[in-house]
């Protein structure tokens, strides 16, 4: 963030622009209008006390299309009385080609991640179907093996397995409670996964 401020600054000052203010928004998306700085830097120019809003690069300001819809019509239209800058794309939202070229490299920008997006699905699914593992916790009755060729993936685990069918039989044949199973689990010393006692909870979620 130093090195964008350090870059608006030195172009402020070619421009022989006074820089009102620095406003920051550490940590936080860009996707989001309702950011405290940028909420901040818009009562700036409703109160008066600056003309214009520059930024370093537009996915700065917002990432989405529909929000820079927003910005555009409400702050930085044609009969606007200011102005969006952005130093790295040379846009100014005085002109009608500024404004263009804004939603132009928005709807760009955001057909792109759409593009990456997809692409992120449709590996994870190739790989899904190829019974690889894709990370986090295994589920209940399966393990984590790494095969010859270095790939993660799932296989079942025959002791996690006997207590998943102990469980149904108890509940289905029996009828006992998710207490009175777990209880009963807790007794005969059925290994859990974490090493902790068997709760109504968990059982639960190993019947699911």
């Amino acid at each position: 963030m130093e090195a964008q401020e350090e870059r608006i600054r030195g172009w402020c000052q070619a421009q022989e622009l006074q820089l009102v203010a620095v406003e920051r928004d550490a940590a936080r998306s860009g996707g989001k209008l309702n950011r405290p700085g940028l909420q901040v830097a818009l009562d700036r120019l409703e109160s008066g006390e600056a003309d214009g809003l520059i930024v370093l690069k537009l996915d700065r300001l917002t990432r989405s299309v529909s929000d820079l819809g927003h910005l555009l019509e409400d702050y930085f239209g044609p009969t606007s009385q200011w102005s969006l800058v952005c130093v790295t794309e040379s846009i100014d939202t005085n002109t009608a080609s500024g404004r263009l070229t804004a939603n132009v490299l928005m709807s760009v920008a955001q057909w792109e991640r759409e593009i990456a997006s997809e692409r992120t699905r449709s590996v994870m699914e190739y790989k899904r179907e190829k019974g690889e593992f894709l990370g986090g916790e295994p589920p209940y009755g399966f393990r984590v093996v790494e095969g010859d060729d270095g790939v993660a993936r799932l296989e079942p685990d025959d002791g996690e397995r006997q207590a998943m069918k102990m469980a149904r039989g108890l509940r289905t044949r029996l009828d006992c409670s998710l207490q009175d199973i777990a209880d009963a689990f807790n007794e005969d010393g059925m290994p859990r996964r974490n090493g902790r006692p068997w709760t109504r909870q968990a059982i639960s979620r190993l019947l699911e």
